[in-house]
């Protein structure tokens, strides 16, 4: 009777190291898995941290140049995301979309002035002209070119 007392009592002992065996795998691999995220966070981070950087900087070259208006920050803002500049390891920038039409980065332009869809199509309307108004200031007249 004692041997099968005892054989109860290791197997549940053995059941139950087994259970704090398989415990601790899964509290490991929860580590490992909170690790990688902190980990993808912090790289995250650090990637908007630097891009705040080169739009602050941005901002400040454009804020000193003379006759910078708001239609100049639009027009970089649509250019940047129309292209997908980034800024790269390899150089000062990377290009994502280097095929980019004019009149798309106008009309991004004009959208972001306007303020989105929800101001509607009369907002967007002027706000393209403007865009457009905008530009033919730093063209040169059509006998020079």
């Amino acid at each position: 009777m004692t041997d099968i007392v005892r054989s109860r009592e290791t197997s549940a002992a053995r059941r139950r190291v087994a259970a704090a065996d398989r415990s601790r795998e899964w509290r490991e691999r929860q580590r490992e898995t909170e690790a990688a995220r902190v980990a993808e966070l912090n790289t995250l981070k650090a990637e908007v941290a630097s891009l705040r950087a080169e739009r602050d900087r941005l901002l400040a070259a454009l804020g000193h140049a003379s006759g910078v208006s708001g239609i100049d920050e639009d027009l970089a803002r649509a250019v940047v995301k129309m292209a997908g500049l980034r800024r790269s390891a390899a150089g000062p920038l990377s290009i994502a979309h280097a095929q980019v039409a004019t009149a798309d980065i106008i009309a991004v332009a004009a959208y972001i002035r306007c303020g989105g869809r929800s101001a509607g199509q009369v907002a967007y309307d002027a706000a393209r002209r403007r865009v457009l108004e905008r530009l033919q200031q730093f063209l040169p007249p059509p006998g020079e070119a």
